[in-house]
């Protein structure tokens, strides 16, 4: 047993799965709070998620759509594709010059970019910005060098934001999505503790 104050629990409904229920601070929680706190994603923008395949992304899409967003999703995994559709995807991208095809998809781009995989896509998610929209990085914390078009930053009137990690309030609203079901856990694999070494 741990004794901790109350004010630092989080009541987990009942129809919560025990897999979101563990995921609640730092996937959903975190991803709930990039998007509607961070980004301040409005319900009708267009939403794009880089490395959509990957936990923290097939978990930013589903969460995107129940928020009312058109969800653009970059994979660099072309089998991935069906599954992201499932999930509520509108646009699977898996061209590397996915900014490119957004142009096309969207007319004047996209409002709010949430890229979690750093270097790779960071300058094609700045790219795939309409005019005023924002771009949030989670997820990849490596002090790595990106290029930084300024002009094009200033421009369009861009804004770029890094996002950490979730308060009290998020992991509420990510389990109330998670009741609600519109967040379904994205899993790999399943290990007992008694083969947690293994893994």
């Amino acid at each position: 047993m741990v004794k901790v104050p109350e004010r630092c629990v989080v009541r987990v409904p009942q129809a919560v799965p025990e897999e979101l229920a563990t995921i609640s601070a730092c996937v959903t929680g975190m991803v709930y709070h990039a998007l509607s706190v961070t980004g301040q994603l409005m319900p009708g923008e267009n939403v794009l998620v880089t490395g959509a395949g990957g936990g923290v992304g097939a978990h930013a899409v589903q969460i995107a759509k129940a928020l009312g967003a058109t969800v653009f999703a970059y994979t660099s995994s072309k089998w991935k594709e069906e599954k992201l559709h499932q999930m509520g995807v509108d646009y699977v991208l898996t061209s590397e010059e996915f900014d490119r095809e957004i142009k096309g998809l969207a007319g004047g781009g996209i409002d709010l970019a949430l890229d979690t995989v750093g270097l790779p896509t960071f300058s094609r998610s700045l790219r795939s910005l309409k005019f005023g929209g924002r771009l949030v990085v989670i997820g990849n914390v490596q002090p790595v060098p990106v290029e930084l078009p300024l002009g094009l930053i200033i421009l369009k009137g861009n804004r770029i934001e890094g996002s950490i990690s979730s308060t009290r309030n998020d992991m509420k609203k990510a389990l109330e999505l998670s009741a609600k079901g519109e967040i379904e856990p994205v899993i790999s694999q399943k290990v007992d503790l008694d083969h947690v070494e293994e893994a």
